[in-house]
């Protein structure tokens, strides 16, 4: 089996680092884009089989990146990591596509890890 590529969109360079990290200690390959619209040309460029997003970024949010993501139809699953707790910001998140949504700093540690593998799961599955 092929290890999966996450790409990570973070406007925040430390963040995209952490992330990178956790994520190449766990085994997976990464790609990095420090917004949104760039992040959208490498999901379509590389089709990555998973995406962790930051919801604040300038240009083009998360929350838009999302919706930019399924207008080009992909389908890849989106984990959106936030400072943002509020539930109405999730569920907005949830309903553009998101596959979850988690709080930073928990977004660095071992749930983290545990729902990217799930989202790359569900991938598998036909989610």
């Amino acid at each position: 089996m092929s290890v999966a590529t996450i790409l990570v969109v973070d406007d925040s360079k430390l963040a995209r680092v952490i992330a990178r990290r956790a994520l190449s200690r766990a085994g997976y390959d990464t790609l990095e884009a420090q917004n949104g619209h760039e992040g959208l040309q490498m999901a379509l460029e590389h089709k990555p089989d998973c995406i962790v997003t930051d919801l604040l970024m300038p240009e083009m949010d998360g929350l838009q990146f999302l919706l930019a993501m399924r207008e080009q139809g992909l389908q890849t699953p989106v984990v959106v990591v936030t400072a943002n707790i509020q539930k109405v910001i999730r569920e907005e998140c949830m309903s553009s596509g998101a596959f979850d949504v988690i709080n930073k700093p928990e977004g660095q540690g071992d749930v983290f890890l545990q729902i990217v593998a799930d989202a790359l799961n569900s991938r598998h599955e036909g989610g």
